[in-house]
């Protein structure tokens, strides 16, 4: 849906794209929320009696007609009222309990996240720190004048550990990739 967006020339895309954006939140405000389905009821309520359709009630005359109904009709009423009313406050009280629920599943979920990524993150680069001290040390010794076979044992293990080192090295590289897109998906 997005996609079109980026076809076509800026100056085109860019204004097509607010008026879009405003055409949704509008949309979203009067249909999505309580408030904007009443501001819709009372505007339906000014259109009917405008438009000529039906003259609806005033609240006093409903409240009149109300009256003049046997007691039977009263209660039903009343209660139907009671039961619709209760219904509205018991699905928002859920739907705030739910997305409130949805949220701190979604913060606990991304703090794991990201608790295991530096976790992960943090143990390479002490890996890959600990054998570029100790290559820098061996190195360091090496100029100084090591015995042979030190320098010789040295050497060895700093060729045997090369390898990890490089895979270390690469574990950085991709989990940096991974972080990057990650941080640009969300």
């Amino acid at each position: 849906m997005f996609g079109i967006f980026r076809v076509l020339p800026p100056t085109i895309a860019v204004p097509l794209f607010y008026a879009f954006t405003t055409i949704a939140v509008v949309l979203y405000f009067l249909f999505g929320t309580i408030f904007g389905v009443f501001l819709v009821s009372l505007f339906a309520y000014w259109a009917v009696d405008y438009f000529g359709f039906v003259t609806p009630l005033s609240f006093g005359e409903l409240l009149l007609w109300l009256g003049a109904q046997p007691e039977s009709y009263k209660v039903a009423f009343i209660s139907a009222a009671l039961t619709v009313v209760g219904f509205v406050i018991a699905f928002h009280t859920a739907t705030v309990n739910w997305r409130n629920q949805l949220k701190a599943e979604l913060k606990a979920h991304s703090a794991g996240e990201i608790e295991e990524f530096f976790a992960v993150v943090t143990r390479l680069i002490s890996d890959a720190s600990i054998y570029v001290q100790t290559l820098v040390d061996t190195v360091d010794k090496l100029q100084k004048g090591l015995p042979p076979q030190e320098a010789e044992f040295a050497v060895s293990w700093a060729v045997k550990e090369s390898p990890k080192f490089i895979a270390t090295r690469n574990q950085l590289s991709q989990a940096q990739i991974e972080g990057e897109s990650r941080g640009q998906c969300t």
